[in-house]
């Protein structure tokens, strides 16, 4: 009788370890985790990205890139029909960081200003916000 006792103990035992070690692995948060949970850099935002603008027969261009060190730069340039050459280039490099989740720190020539951003589930389109409330939407370019 004391045998069926104690193999039932270590039965109940046994089950319970069981049951805990499935809730403790089980039950983990199914966050997504950050590709790059050091420097909280939105990984899928690097890159270069560019917004066209036709203007009759000519295309206004604006090529937005972000590095994974925080740097980054604006080119702008026009490209006019028949040409074969680009006119009116500008290029201003900034620096930039994540400030929270979907919004990063822009800083250019000394001023920072915080930039909303959205990027779609495929990574195709991003849509750039300033705190003037203009939107600029741009798409991945390689």
């Amino acid at each position: 009788m004391k045998t069926i006792q104690t193999t039932t103990k270590l039965a109940k035992a046994i089950l319970a370890i069981c049951i805990l070690c499935f809730t403790l692995t089980g039950t983990t948060s199914c966050k997504k985790d950050k590709l790059n949970p050091t420097s909280g850099i939105d990984q899928r935002l690097l890159g270069k990205w560019e917004k066209q603008t036709f203007l009759g027969n000519n295309v206004s261009v604006i090529q937005e890139t972000f590095n994974a060190d925080g740097k980054g730069s604006e080119r702008r340039f026009r490209l006019d029909d028949g040409a074969t050459q680009i006119s009116n280039e500008t290029i201003t490099d900034f620096t930039w960081s994540a400030k929270s989740s979907g919004v990063i720190s822009l800083k250019v020539d000394g001023e920072e200003a915080d930039v909303q951003f959205f990027i779609t589930d495929s990574g195709d389109a991003l849509r750039l916000t300033l705190h003037s409330g203009d939107q600029l939407i741009l798409g991945r370019i390689n």
